[in-house]
């Protein structure tokens, strides 16, 4: 639909990371518990959306998935402003560092 015009691909979305397993469980636990839904429901939700979860590793495959389908930014959405430690994390997995 775009024709010769040049469209950027991008995707924007919650992220919930962290650098080891459990710290992500931690986190993981730490949202459902506020979602009101289980660790392992909330887990599938983002998942099946393609969201990024989990530790480093997982996170560079779900970005290597979206930059192989053409997204060429991610947003990330940030809601949580009252842990800043995990937001910097966020940012710095996401960024692959």
């Amino acid at each position: 639909a775009a024709g010769a015009r040049s469209v950027e691909a991008t995707v924007m979305g919650p992220a919930l990371v962290g650098r080891t397993e459990g710290d992500y469980r931690e986190r993981l636990a730490k949202a459902a518990n506020v979602r009101n839904v289980s660790p392992e429901d909330l887990e599938k939700r983002y998942q099946d959306n393609g969201l990024l979860v989990g530790t480093p590793d997982r996170v560079a495959e779900t970005v290597a998935a979206l930059e192989d389908a053409g997204v060429q930014r991610i947003y990330v959405q940030w809601l949580d402003l009252s842990d800043q430690d995990a937001m910097r994390d966020t940012v710095e997995i996401v960024r692959g560092g």
